[in-house]
């Protein structure tokens, strides 16, 4: 049982959720976990997925249960919802009421966490810091509860990847025994409902009301317009959404910032700054999942505004007057109307004639939670039990491999694997798609003739997991003659498919993206040909390409200036980008590579 101070003890929960989508990244995660019960800094390991998941990857059961770990399998719900979210709470939920009472738990997903675990796993061996009262606005919870990060701008959008807190305050966070008002369904208007924020919506009508009326997506986006426009005062109620928002997560949560005790401090007002305006050591404007806004921001940060607001000295005397309703409990008679919220409406239609906009999509559906399991605790593992367990690996990475055709399997795949297993900061995605990535990069520095194929089929598969690193190099590959392997409608398939792709890595500011998109649309065919495109993310580009803004500025300027020519393509393919070297030093591929294959380059 915890102590009364809310320091360590030793209940400490790694709990991992949901449907095994990535066998790779879920065996390493469970290593991972493994690693912090033979430290001494977890206690228990609880795997919470659904009925059928486990045996579907033979030898895995045997491994869990000699390893004394507990795993809960439920039903699934009859429809996942959007993004999968009902079958998220449901899987979360279960893992949680599996924990033992007064335990602290750090949650992770079966995918895409095995690269974010370290910035919370220092929480472990901390105190759990207590919620902070912002004048009369109150936590709903008695600790407050770590995460990777959030959107200053994308309202109520907790990072739910990775969380740690005490497990009866995550059970309140989640609140899916509850009725969800239909606000959350709202086809048009709604937020995305995340795994953190329902008491929040529960306690705050003006919430619901304000997102039943305006999307989240747009205001997200006028706020960001707002911030770098700065002429005028915020609309009173986007300015009482900004202080409501500050004082949710001052009060409540920290972030991996916070933990880590190295937040930069900001060099001007903090009002723009947590609003969208970029400086670029503090936030990173961005498109989040269809948002624009900023990540990565702070509570500490959030509690500073704050105080700005009730000393009146935030900038903005609508965010002042806000600010200090938090302090007084006057936010507590805050509403929203079409009646009162003309003056918003006005304000996000003229932000959206500077962009276009963005809309959120949820689908109208109940939660059906279902629990199944009783606890248990983690318990040593037998000697057997690490061969057997590496066994699994190989087995699962050979059927990835197999089930994409792949015709030649190159026995440095096994080094490279385990170098990125090791090795968790060279993870950009997911785990898997890390190793097929770098899987496919070995067959194309092979020299083989038929590795151009292979590495075509790896990279996609690489690109498929959000890999920026496979998006980029799926464009350079399509640019390098693998349309012969394709026929006509194949290959027009993979220009689209990889044009999204690239501009999937555009939209978080990665520059041989956007000179790739670029190039896409100088030698597209006719529907994909766009010179003024082409121009300007050229000139983005140059924008924060170093040593290469030179050269990708003048040819931006060039297009400008004059109708694209062949010659503007050749001196910016050939000279820079088109070998495989230039591409590799370019992406700084080269400053990324997994140990075993930096020394086989």
């Amino acid at each position: 049982m915890l102590r009364d101070d809310g320091s360590p003890s030793a209940l400490n929960v790694i709990l991992i959720t949901g449907a095994i989508r990535e066998p790779l990244e879920f065996l390493a995660t469970v290593e991972r976990a493994l690693s912090l019960v033979r430290q001494g800094r977890a206690s228990h390991i609880i795997v919470s997925t659904w009925a059928g998941q486990i045996a579907s990857i033979p030898g895995l059961a045997a491994i869990l249960d000699d390893s004394g770990i507990l795993v809960v399998q439920s039903t699934t719900p009859e429809d996942l919802g959007k993004g999968a979210i009902h079958a998220q709470f449901k899987s979360v939920m279960a893992g949680l009421l599996a924990c033992p009472p007064g335990s602290r738990v750090l949650r992770c997903r079966t995918d895409k966490t095995l690269k974010l675990m370290g910035t919370l796993e220092d929480a472990l061996d901390q105190p759990l810091s207590r919620t902070t009262d912002i004048g009369q606005f109150k936590s709903p919870f008695r600790n407050k509860i770590s995460i990777l990060g959030y959107s200053s701008t994308a309202f109520m959008w907790m990072s739910d990847f990775c969380f740690f807190g005490d497990r009866d305050d995550l059970l309140a966070a989640m609140g899916v025994a509850r009725h969800f008002e239909e606000v959350f369904f709202n086809p048009i208007a709604s937020p995305e409902l995340r795994v953190l924020s329902w008491p929040f919506y529960q306690n705050n009508v003006f919430l619901l009301e304000l997102f039943s009326q305006i999307s989240h997506y747009s205001i997200s986006h006028a706020l960001v317009v707002w911030s770098n426009r700065g002429t005028e005062d915020l609309p009173s109620p986007l300015a009482r959404l900004l202080a409501l928002h500050a004082a949710i997560h001052a009060s409540s949560f920290l972030c991996g910032r916070d933990l880590s005790g190295r937040l930069p401090q900001p060099s001007g007002p903090l009002l723009p700054l947590l609003t969208g305006r970029p400086e670029r050591h503090l936030v990173d404007t961005v498109y989040i999942a269809g948002f624009r806004g900023t990540r990565a921001t702070s509570s500490i940060l959030f509690d500073r505004l704050l105080n700005d607001g009730i000393n009146r000295k935030s900038g903005s005397t609508s965010f002042d007057d806000a600010a200090n309703d938090i302090a007084d409990g006057g936010y507590s008679s805050w509403r929203f109307s079409p009646e009162n919220g003309q003056e918003t409406l006005d304000f996000i239609e003229k932000a959206f004639s500077q962009d276009s906009p963005m809309v959120a999509i949820m689908a109208n559906k109940d939660l059906k939670p279902f629990i199944g399991r009783s606890r248990s605790i983690a318990a040593p593992a037998s000697s057997q039990r690490e061969q057997d367990f590496k066994a699994v690996l190989v087995a699962q990475f050979s059927k990835v491999l197999n089930d994409l055709g792949i015709s030649y399997v190159d026995p440095a795949y096994g080094a490279i694997a385990q170098d990125v297993i090791n090795r968790p900061n060279l993870i950009m995605a997911s785990l898997e798609a890390t190793v097929l990535f770098w899987c496919g990069m070995k067959r194309l520095m092979s020299n083989d003739p038929t590795g151009l194929r292979d590495a075509w089929i790896l990279i996609g598969a690489a690109a498929k997991g959000r890999s920026s690193d496979a998006q980029i190099m799926r464009g350079w590959l399509f640019r390098n003659g693998v349309q012969g392997y394709l026929n006509a409608a194949e290959a027009e398939t993979a220009y689209g498919e990889t044009l999204r792709d690239l501009t999937d890595a555009a939209r978080k500011n990665i520059w041989p993206a956007l000179v790739m998109i670029g190039l896409f649309r100088l030698d597209g065919a006719d529907r994909h040909f766009d010179a003024r495109v082409a121009a300007s993310t050229l000139e983005q580009a140059a924008k924060s390409a170093g040593e290469y803004s030179e050269l990708i500025g003048n040819a931006a300027r060039d297009m400008y200036a004059n109708p694209p020519t062949a010659r503007v393509t050749m001196l910016l393919w050939r000279e820079s980008f088109g070998k495989l070297q230039q591409i590799i030093k370019a992406a700084g591929l080269d400053r990324r590579m997994p140990p075993s294959l930096l020394a086989a380059s």
